[in-house]
């Protein structure tokens, strides 16, 4: 056992005003809050493409690719440029969602009188799925696709609907 004979305020640790760690890479060095900042940006990236995340942030894929990395920062107008375009991405799926729902609501109100109640809730749980994929999805990948969610619409409606209906 050691004693000290150091004075008490000497004996106790103080926060250190350096980096985490002493790495010398710096995407190792970057404080935890840096990190998210990266990682949102990275899955912004990911859901729009970086081709389109770049423009939303003015400048080119090469300079978005050296923030992504951690070669350079993540400013808040970056963050807040990348939610204004993940936002107006999810504003056009919904959009569509509702011409969908405005497409076979018609449809399903004429179905309450000639086809069994049921079939016309379906279309409309339908409408409701639509509307949450866009809402989960915000466009990643091609089956997120505007042509490919009213080609889905037209076929669960052909499938209920009776023809006489259609």
């Amino acid at each position: 056992m050691m004693i000290s004979a150091a004075p008490l305020e000497a004996r106790q640790s103080h926060p250190s005003s350096q980096d985490t760690n002493c790495s010398q890479k710096r995407e190792q060095r970057g404080m935890p809050v840096e990190m998210v900042r990266i990682m949102g940006l990275d899955t912004a990236a990911q859901l729009l493409g970086k081709g389109r995340l770049a423009d939303e942030l003015c400048i080119t894929v090469r300079a978005l690719n050296y923030k992504i990395d951690a070669g350079r920062g993540v400013s808040d107008a970056d963050v807040v440029a990348a939610a204004r375009g993940l936002e107006e991405r999810a504003e056009r799926f919904l959009a569509h969602a509702q011409k969908l729902r405005a497409v076979i609501a018609p449809a399903a109100a004429d179905t309450v009188t000639a086809a069994p109640l049921g079939q016309a809730s379906i279309v409309l749980a339908h409408c409701d799925h639509v509307e949450r994929f866009a809402y989960e999805r915000q466009g990643n990948g091609l089956d997120a696709s505007p042509h490919m969610l009213a080609a889905a619409a037209r076929k669960l409606v052909q499938a209920i609907l009776p023809k006489t209906i259609q």
